[in-house]
């Protein structure tokens, strides 16, 4: 199978050969969909609908081989597997890898329909944004920014039930240090922080000597606002022997939330220095030289992080930021407009993009970058305030 592409399906990554370069009939698919007993197969898990699976889509030959070019040998073809363990990084690790390399199906679809292109297009430009938060997890946005998706709708009623379930299961057998773990990190996953947190003080006492364990709590205890509880467990971490850049990153910032910004920035360089070319380090490296007021450094942070991941949204929304906050709109319009291309879901970047085409006297454009702000984020009084001005502004009727 020289030509190689890779599907997936919430838990599972199906990788697919064929004998040539992957081209789909649209019109096809949608004859073959239609086949009752095919529908019947699909239909329960909501891929009786061409956009239903062909959202299935993560990348092609090019990009597939790109992606896997210095990673490790591998058979598994779960990549969420690791939520057996507390090994979250490496969970996120192989997600995020799926997540920077996908690509959009749309070039791949032959015979489209030249007046009907666009709509289809655009449809798929919906379930491209869902599935970015299917791979970091986040089921609540998936359907939100979906809602007329079964797929995603389904995902998210399962996620809802998920609860109930892992707390029976925590019940069962409460001296398990592996069904203890696997439900303690589900929780966390379900931002159910409080109940976490007492599965994994439980586990304390079975296993004291577990470093992924601290790591975990100091991500719960993170999340919750704790941040000196929290950074006495991402040290307890690196005390046990677990040092990488996450938990180097992780104990910066909760260093950061306790005040002490010296430390945390030297926990940051340390992370930087495991891996020059991690863009995570480089980025958060840059939010602690903000703390400092060390703009100029802040500014290379990100610049080096778009040299080594151009498409950083992060890092494209922070310059933009830094950059308009310095006088220099012009430099930040385009990186906000960049941003939003890629993830239109960043308040900050429509309203940082809103202020920049206000002052420019483009205020219909404004007005529709502000009204995004508000529709993401409702309470957004800067977004309100630069809405109540344009209203203002408009000649009476």
């Amino acid at each position: 199978f020289p030509h190689t592409s890779i599907w997936y399906i919430k838990d599972y990554t199906i990788l697919i050969g064929l004998s040539q370069p992957l081209g789909i009939s649209y019109p096809d698919l949608v004859e073959k969909i239609s086949d009752e007993s095919i529908r019947a197969d699909l239909a329960p898990y909501c891929l009786d609908n061409s956009l239903e699976l062909l959202d299935c889509f993560l990348m092609g030959e090019q990009a597939a081989r790109q992606m896997t070019q210095d990673a490790r040998v591998s058979t598994d073809d779960l990549p969420l597997y690791q939520l057996e363990s507390a090994e979250l990084a490496q969970t996120r690790e192989i997600l995020g890898m799926l997540l920077k390399h996908r690509e959009r199906l749309f070039p791949y679809l032959r015979e489209t329909g030249g007046t009907q292109a666009g709509a289809l297009q655009d449809s798929l430009e919906h379930y491209f944004y869902s599935q970015g938060y299917l791979l970091r997890r986040d089921f609540i946005s998936a359907a939100r920014v979906n809602p007329s998706s079964c797929k995603y709708g389904k995902y998210y009623q399962e996620y809802e039930e998920q609860v109930a379930y892992l707390e029976e299961l925590a019940e069962i057998d409460p001296n398990n240090y592996r069904i203890q773990m696997r439900v303690g990190v589900a929780l966390v996953e379900h931002r159910e922080l409080t109940k976490a947190r007492k599965v994994f003080t439980r586990l304390d006492s079975l296993n004291p000597n577990d470093p992924a364990l601290y790591n975990t709590l100091g991500n719960i205890d993170f999340a919750l606002g704790d941040y000196i509880r929290s950074a006495r467990n991402y040290r307890k971490a690196l005390e046990l022997g677990r040092k990488d850049q996450e938990l180097l990153i992780n104990l910066g910032l909760a260093l950061f939330g306790t005040g002490r910004n010296e430390d945390g920035l030297n926990h940051l360089l340390d992370a930087v220095q495991l891996d020059s070319t991690n863009t995570d380090a480089r980025y958060y490296l840059g939010l602690g030289y903000n703390r400092l007021k060390k703009t100029d450094m802040e500014a290379d942070c990100y610049k080096k992080v778009l040299e080594l991941d151009p498409d950083h949204v992060d890092a494209l929304v922070s310059l933009g930021t830094l950059y308009l906050d310095q006088g220099k709109p012009g430099q930040a319009e385009g990186l906000f407009a960049r941003a939003l291309e890629l993830n239109p879901a960043r308040p900050l970047a429509w309203e940082g993009l809103g202020k920049i085409l206000y002052a420019q006297g483009n205020h219909a454009q404004a007005r529709t970058a502000f009204q995004n702000v508000l529709k993401l984020e409702p309470g957004n009084t800067t977004a309100g305030n630069y809405l109540e001005r344009i209203e203002a502004a408009l000649p009476a009727r």
